[in-house]
């Protein structure tokens, strides 16, 4: 969850979202496929480094940073006393990364940045990344922008052809891009329309999940199931729309 969210927990949150704990998995998925293994994985935008923790057990990489200008000293300090695995957490990039990423991150960030365009260029610095692959996540679809969207600070949804050109016109390669999440896409759409008709209003978002451990490893287990049959259509050469969009692309060396 991003910063804000996790400024939201009470004392009674418990349980991770179903969304938030099979998205995770679905991040792993996507780079074991593409044979990744990183020397240091940057996550931009990281929040409260749910992800990069779930990577870290999985030891997709030798070394890992948290970034997120949401940072603060109090934050930094609660999250590293979290069970954190060495991770660096950072609230600004520095002049250069030691060594410098071969992977990068971007989850569910870009939505949230006015110049969407911006973020990948200070990436793009050879200080701070070199020869890496880019794993983009972000909402999908303008056409289900809704005050769900409001309340989470988005400026814009993506459709996969955006995230390609936002990605080319800042010199990255993309190796492949699909959606997940289909059957949320579809309860997204009946969320609009009752909204519309007044009949709905978002006031939460993933903190303070209540299910308890069955309810939320029964959604995780659907959604998994959702992701897979996705998957499966993918290789067939179909391309079920989504919830999320994502996007893998590379700098390749100059």
């Amino acid at each position: 969850m991003d910063i804000l969210e996790y400024k939201k927990k009470t004392d009674n949150y418990q349980q991770r979202h179903p969304w938030e704990i099979t998205r995770a998995k679905i991040i792993y998925h996507l780079l074991k496929k593409n044979e990744n293994h990183f020397k240091h994985l940057l996550d931009a935008g990281s929040g409260d480094a749910y992800v990069l923790n779930q990577l870290h057990l999985k030891n997709v990489a030798e070394k890992y940073t948290a970034l997120d200008t949401a940072y603060d000293q109090e934050i930094i300090e609660k999250l590293a006393s979290e069970d954190q695995h060495n991770i660096f957490f950072l609230k600004t990039l520095p002049p250069k990364l030691d060594p410098p990423a071969d992977g990068v991150l971007l989850l569910d960030v870009i939505e949230h940045c006015e110049n969407d365009s911006s973020i990948l260029q200070q990436i793009n610095d050879p200080a701070i990344a070199q020869n890496f692959t880019l794993l983009i996540t972000a909402p999908a679809f303008q056409s289900v922008f809704s005050k769900h969207d409001e309340l989470l600070l988005h400026y814009r949804r993506y459709s996969i052809k955006k995230l390609k050109q936002l990605c080319e016109s800042n010199g990255l390669k993309t190796e492949q891009a699909g959606y997940f999440f289909f059957s949320l896409l579809l309860i997204r759409y009946l969320q609009l329309f009752l909204e519309k008709l007044g009949l709905r209003k978002p006031d939460h978002s993933i903190d303070n999940w209540k299910g308890g451990k069955w309810i939320t490893s029964f959604y995780t287990s659907l959604l998994w199931i959702d992701f897979k049959i996705g998957r499966l259509f993918y290789k067939t050469g179909i391309r079920l729309p989504g919830l999320s969009a994502y996007c893998i692309c590379h700098r390749l060396p100059s």
